[in-house]
Formats: C-alpha cells, structure tokens, sequence
C-alpha cells in the first residue's frame, strides 16, 4: 500500500478523489500498530505537540505519543500531519502505551483547546496547576457533551446506521448477547427491518471480544468465505442472508450448503473456542427457521422486536431530539403535527428508523401524513427528485444501478444512454451535490462486506444508501419509469431480491417487492436469464423464471 503524501500539494493532489461531506476532510494516517496506512473521510481534529493522528480499527481518529526531535512542536489540525512527516513514518518512534482521542475528546466533537500533558517527572508547581486546568477543562467538557446530547445528528458513519442504537434498550440488547454467548456458541438476532440488527451484531462480537481477553471480533457477510474465520479465539457476526435488501428466494441452497460448511467447522473445534452470532430479519428466520435449526445454529435466539423494550417516552423523545436535531424554519412545515400515533399506520419497519427518515427529511412528512404508507411516501419523493434535483437524482439512480459507487470510478456510458438523460451525471456529481449526504454514506472498503472485486484492506470508498430501506423505494421509483431497463441494467441481486411477479402471493419479502407484468418478466427472460446459463441455472426457482417459463408451455 501506498506511503501517506508528505507535503501540502501531493496532500490535496490526493484528496481530490475523496469525496468528503461538508463536516469532514481527507485523512492520510498510520494504523494503531504503525505498520499500516489507512486513508478516508473523517472530522477535522486538533492535536497537541508531540503527539501524532493515527486511525484506529474502527476508523476513528486516535493520538499517540511522538518521541523524536522531528515530532510535532505545535498545535495544529489533524490533516496538516503531513507537515511532520515522522508522523507518517511506519513503524516510527512512538510510544505505544499513550493512546487516546484527541484531549479524551470522541470522534464527534471538533474541540480546539491545547494540550501540555507531559511525563510524569514535572515539578510539583507544574503539576498542581495541570490538576486545576485538567479540572476546568472537565467541567468545560461535561457542559458541552449535556448540550450536544440533547440533538440527534441524522447523519450516518461507518459504524452506526442509526443513530438511536446508542439508545439505552440498545445497550440492554447487547447485553443480552453477551450474556448468552457466555453459555452457547451460536446465538441468532432477528428483528424486522430497521430495528438494527446488524448494529447490534456488531456491537456484540465488540463487546464481548473487549471483555474477555484474546478473543478477536469478525463481521463478515455470508456469501464470504467463511471457513478460514471460524477458527479458536474468533467471534464472528455474520448478516445478509438471503440478500442485502430483501430475500432472494433461490438463495435457499446456497444457504443450506454454507451453514453445512459451518456446522462441521463447529464441530471440529473445541467447545466455547469460537462463537458465531448471526443477523436475520425476522420475516426471513420465520419462513427458513428449519434450515437453522437442522445446522444447529437455533441454540438461544435473541427478537429484537420485543428484547428492545421501548417506551412510549423513549419514543417520544428519540421523536423530539431528531425534530430538533433537524429544526424546521417553515411555518407551516408539518413536523410541527407529527407524533407517535402516525407510525402506527406503517408498521413493515421500526419505528426509530421511520423517525430518523422524517426527522430528517421535512419534505417526505406532509405526504406521509396523508398516506400512512412510509414505502409509497418515499417512492413518490423520489419521483419529484428527478424534476427538482436532477443531479441529485442521478446519482442516486445511479447508485440503485450499480448498487454502490467507488469513488473515484468513471460513469458507465453505457448505463447513461441506456436510461437516456435522467443519469446525465459525472463523477464529480458525487463530489458538488450538497443534499447526497441525506440518502447515502461514504464508507471505506473495510467497512463494507459482500465486495468481492477487491480486497477488504483496499483504499477504496463507496457511496451506498444510508440504510437499505432507502434503496428499496429507490429502486421502486427507478423501476416505476423503467421497467425494462431496469430488469435488464440493474445489478442482478436488486433485481432478484426485489422484483416479484403481480401475481406472486408467497408473502416471502412482498410488502418492499414492486410488482413485474408478464411482458415486463418475459422480456428479463430472454434479454437476461437465457443469455447466461449459469445464471439460469441458479435461479431456475425464482418466481420470475417460474412465471416466464410457465408461460410458454
């Protein structure tokens, strides 16, 4: 991998293909061991002299202690690190036993103070007084994290895809995990659609490996060679089943075979040396339960539709912060009218996601109001998109095709001719539009599962939707104006995960499905299925092929 820039032009040369939010910079910085680089989008920070940024293994930026005549002799700002180039140096001298966030500060904050710690042979005087300022900066900074927890940013990191999972019954949740992996090997999370299932995976094999020494946390997608990570001393989460955005149901033998593979693997092992968490959604583990239990994997399953016990008054004030958090200038803006009662009428999703989708975006409420139908409230915003935003709507079709965007990639031309000029976009699109950051996050390579075109230590970034949710009426708009295209453009997961015939009444997945006539299925078959027989093969028992082969008998 490529050393970080070392001077100020070959820096920026750099970050123009990163494409950063407003809040964030481009960062350049060693790993918490020193012997790796790591490059993304992260808040600016301000660092005392002596000590260098480095990025921990969550991607959030840390400090250590510098102990070179080259470290740094001021205060400056964590991407000017290239004016020290020691910093920057792998395997450079540091001390490893400092290590924190900038001033104890978290990732969030931008606090612009200066430090003067030291080593412990100051003088008495000297030490006193750092006492006193060390006790004025705490009271400074307990006064600031009182404000800033009363606002709820929408936003969306690597790690969080809400953010009410910090939320108490979140913790307890987690908890719960923990405590039953103390006890069984395998454990199951399932929950509906946004009541963060895979956030609360990952919290787990994190807290767990955290409290009990020499265990090493794994998240992984299971279409992921998993084998090689089911070893002693691995907790491994592991999501996707079936699909990222909705159940493809001609994934059943595929997910038979894997959890085989993984059966044995568990059995060649001594008992309570690894532990496998794994994340469904409800619907999903309801209709395949008896392919998890047949692998053993059924030991103690955790639902998070009730372990997570919200309150009303839970609710109704995740409902305020958010309103807050996205506070409203329009005097007639109805958020004013929104509460609790009107999420009662939507009920395929959590209600901490539809509050952070509404906090977040004033826009969708009015419509929302008068529907009750959060899914057609979205498609139909998305629908206006294409006449108000065109290049906002672009790139986010865009993303729909593709499925992600790699920053730094060139536009396919041909995905731009083929839906005319409604995706007239370029790369930098994706840089210039000021409201992509309300529907879609930037995360690196490494924090992104199922990408099977590079490695996971790789550089890259990717644009995705903030949460799948999002992708779903996306797609349901874009597949509203064009069908065809769609059937034949799109990436073929979205299609098989998403697009179910008008006459399909298994109820596996349907309530996010948008509905393909027959002429619509038949020109998939033999524009897309009967060109690949391998694929054919595969699919052969999805309800599109079964509807377009049945129809020609």
């Amino acid at each position: 991998m490529m050393d970080c820039p070392k001077n100020e032009s070959m820096w920026k040369k750099e970050s123009k293909d990163y494409y950063c939010r407003k809040k964030e910079a481009y960062h350049c910085l060693l790993d918490d061991g020193g012997g790796s680089v790591k490059r993304g989008c992260v808040e600016l920070h301000r660092l005392g002299k002596g000590h260098c940024p480095i990025f921990n293994r969550y991607g959030s930026i840390h400090w250590i202690k510098c102990n070179s005549p080259e470290c740094p002799n001021t205060t400056y700002i964590s991407n000017e690190v290239y004016r020290y180039p020691v910093c920057l140096q792998r395997n450079s001298t540091f001390t490893s036993s400092t290590i924190g966030t900038p001033y104890g500060i978290s990732k969030s904050s931008n606090f612009t103070g200066e430090s003067t710690m030291e080593h412990a042979g100051l003088k008495v005087g000297l030490l006193l007084s750092m006492i006193i300022i060390g006790f004025f900066i705490a009271i400074v900074i307990a006064v600031y994290y009182r404000k800033t927890s009363k606002r709820n940013d929408a936003s969306v990191n690597d790690d969080e895809e809400m953010q009410q999972l910090t939320r108490q019954e979140h913790n307890e949740a987690v908890k719960t995990v923990v405590k039953k992996l103390e006890r069984t090997d395998k454990v199951i999370i399932h929950g509906k659609l946004g009541t963060g299932v895979s956030n609360t995976g990952k919290n787990v094999i994190r807290s767990f490996a955290n409290s009990n020494a020499g265990w090493k946390p794994e998240h992984l997608h299971y279409r992921d060679n998993l084998e090689p990570s089911l070893t002693d001393g691995k907790i491994v989460f592991i999501d996707g089943w079936f699909g990222i955005w909705n159940p493809n149901p001609s994934e059943k033998n595929k997910v038979i075979r894997i959890l085989r593979i993984m059966k044995e693997k568990m059995l060649s092992l001594k008992r309570g040396t690894c532990k496998i968490v794994i994340g469904l959604r409800t619907d999903v583990y309801e209709r395949y339960q008896q392919i998890f239990i047949d692998a053993g994997m059924v030991e103690d399953p955790l639902d998070l539709n009730s372990a997570r016990k919200d309150t009303h008054q839970e609710k109704e004030k995740h409902l305020n912060d958010a309103l807050l958090s996205n506070s409203c200038k329009r005097s007639k803006c109805d958020c004013k009218k929104l509460n609790l009662e009107d999420f009662k009428k939507y009920t395929a999703i959590g209600d901490h996601l539809k509050i952070d989708i509404l906090a977040g975006n004033h826009e969708l409420i009015s419509k929302f109001l008068i529907s009750g139908d959060l899914l057609q409230t979205l498609v139909s915003h998305f629908d206006d998109l294409k006449m108000k935003n065109k290049q906002l709507y672009g790139c986010l079709m865009y993303i729909v095709v593709k499925g992600k965007f790699r920053v730094g990639d060139t536009i396919d031309q041909g995905i731009q001719n083929t839906f005319e000029l409604e995706l007239d976009i370029t790369e930098d699109c994706f840089r210039q539009c000021e409201n992509l950051g309300t529907y879609t996050k930037c995360l690196s390579r490494s924090n992104l599962v199922n990408v099977e075109e590079e490695p996971r230590d790789s550089d890259s970034h990717y644009f995705v939707f903030k949460h799948v949710f999002l992708y779903i009426c996306a797609f349901h708009s874009l597949f509203r104006s064009h069908p065809f295209q769609v059937m034949e453009h799109c990436n073929i997961d979205a299609v098989l995960q998403i697009v179910r015939p008008f006459n399909s009444t298994d109820g596996y997945g349907d309530k996010f499905c948008v509905k393909a006539d027959e002429k619509t299925i038949k020109f998939f078959y033999e524009n897309v299925v009967e060109c690949n027989n391998e694929l054919e093969e595969l699919i052969n028992d999805h309800p599109l092929v079964v509807i377009a082969v049945g129809s020609r008998v």
